[in-house]
Formats: C-alpha cells, structure tokens, sequence
C-alpha cells in the first residue's frame, strides 16, 4: 500500500524545544487584545466607583492571569509526535502498531479502537488517543481539537492550561459582574434616588448583563472540559467512542485516574517518545536540546545527523 512522504510540520519551535508556536499566528495575538478591551470597558464602566487598590486588583486578576493561561495554551507543544523517518533507529518502532494486550485488546482490535491506526501523512502508528491534527499538519498525543482562538492544538500537553484558561475567564467576568452588583447594592442602599443613579449608569447594567453570558457560557465549556480531564478523555475521543459503540458495541476505557492524568499536563520539551514492542517501551532517538528557532522537519533533519554520528 503506498502512503504519502512524510510530510513538515506547520509548527515552529523556539527556545530550545521550550516554545511551540502553532500555524495561526496572529490570530492567537488577537485575543490578547480582544480581552484587552474587555478588561477597558468593564474598568471604564465601573472607574470612578471604585478605589485604586481595587482598580489594580481588577486589571491584574481580570487580565493577568487568563492571559498567562492563554500564552501557556498557544506556545506549549500540544503533543506533537515526529514523523517517520526512514533510519535504521527510528523507522522500524514507529512502523510497529502498539502492542495492548495488556488491556484485553488483540492486535487487530487495537488498530480498530480508537488508537493504533496507521497514520498516512505522518507514516506512523498512532499511539492510544492520537490522532491526526489537519492543521498542524502532525499527529498530537492526547488531541482534544484544534483550537482557533488561541492559534494552537489542543492536546496531552496542554489541555490542563487551555482548561486553565477558561475557567479564569469565567471567573473574571464574574469578578467584574460581583463587583458592579456591589455598587448598585451600595448605590440603592445610599443615594436618595436609585433610579436617577440607574439612569446615569446604565453601563452598570449592560455590564452585567454580557459579562454574566459570558462568564457563564465559560464557566459551562470549562466545566465540560474539566471533567473529560478528569477521565482521561478528550472531545475527539468521545465522538470516536460513540460512533464506535453504535458500530460495534465495544468501546475503549482510557481512564488512568486523576493524579496520574495531571502529572501528564507538566508541559516540557520536545519530549522523548517510547513505543511499545511486545509490551517492552522503546525510546527514540531524538534529541532536540540544542535546537533553536527552527521547524520540526529542520529538527528531524538534525535528528538524522546525530544518529549518523552516534550521538
């Protein structure tokens, strides 16, 4: 059967394998500005009724820390698997379906059930969960979806981070929602007329009205993706899982246990792939340590090099 050549990432590593910038550039920027400006008009709004301890507090818990969960989501490497390359190292273990006897499954059920299909654009077996990222153009560990807003997959690697930073986008809109109830509470307690000081700060109200749709639609999509972390599951898997079901009336359990799944979303480097044969792990031969600002296939041309000479 004949597969196409394996073929170059769409993303690029930076800073010695630290730094994983996915194929949407800009796009991935453009948010920090969209929630820059969400963070401006809420403090618009909201300015001259509170102090400016609180003013501080706001900006840096509203925009800090979901844009520090952001960068962590966009430039981590999601769980990019190398593709084959045709050396006497690398080739013969990634051209072997994993072996998961171990978990009740013969080989031909293994390659049927959700993981250990052969990947034709990358040549290789996919381990358990991988699956193949069309844009990124790489098969990614552990794969939830490819993710618009922050230009990046989502994957094995980074999935706690994108997690992160949805839940700390629900819970600064609902800080600011908090914090506007508050003035209106205080505002209804104090002034003579509430209703003059409503129609002075309509702003008030439009404030909470859109930060509580949008605090709560991330509290619910964080919410979702937080319990697929806590089974070890992702997006993808539960529609393969279904379908697979339907079909067949088997389904794979993937669940690992909550611990031994967050230990999983300490991102690192490039990290070192072990295949399974026969049930014994394997590693690669990569090493990206001394790498810098260069695509994967310049890596993989590296990683030749470096076998070749015996490092």
């Amino acid at each position: 059967m004949n597969h196409k050549p394996p073929i170059s990432s769409r993303n690029i590593v930076c800073c010695w394998g630290y730094v994983f910038e996915g194929p949407d550039f800009f796009v991935g920027k453009a948010v920090y500005i969209l929630i820059a400006i969400y963070i401006g008009f809420s403090m618009f709004v909201i300015w001259k009724h509170v102090s400016i301890v609180a003013r501080v507090l706001l900006c840096v818990i509203g925009f800090g820390v979901p844009s520090i969960f952001l960068t962590l989501t966009e430039f981590s490497d999601p769980g990019i698997l190398p593709k084959a390359q045709f050396l006497p190292n690398d080739h013969p273990l990634l051209q072997v379906p994993q072996d998961y006897i171990e978990e009740g499954l013969n080989e031909e059920e293994a390659r049927n059930v959700i993981g250990n299909r052969f990947c034709k654009y990358c040549n290789i077996y996919q381990p358990v969960g991988t699956f193949h990222c069309k844009e990124c153009d790489s098969c990614i560990m552990g794969f939830d979806h490819y993710c618009e807003v922050v230009g990046n997959a989502v994957g094995l690697r980074n999935h706690g981070y994108f997690v992160w930073f949805i839940l700390s986008s629900a819970a600064s809109a609902f800080m600011f929602v908090i914090t506007a109830v508050i003035i209106l509470i205080i505002a209804a307690v104090n002034e003579e007329s509430f209703g003059q000081f409503a129609k002075n700060n309509l702003l008030l109200f439009v404030l909470i009205g859109l930060l509580a749709l949008v605090g709560l639609f991330c509290l619910i999509f964080g919410g979702n993706h937080l319990e697929l972390v806590c089974k070890n599951d992702t997006t993808v898997r539960v529609i393969f899982n279904t379908r697979q079901t339907n079909r067949t009336g088997k389904c794979h359990n993937f669940y690992e246990g909550m611990i031994k799944r967050h230990q999983t979303f300490a991102s690192s480097r490039y990290p070192p792939v072990e295949i399974k044969i026969n049930g014994v792990e394997k590693p690669l031969t990569i090493s990206v340590n001394k790498f810098c600002c260069t695509h994967l296939d310049t890596i993989e041309q590296e990683r030749a090099k470096l076998i070749k000479n015996g490092q």
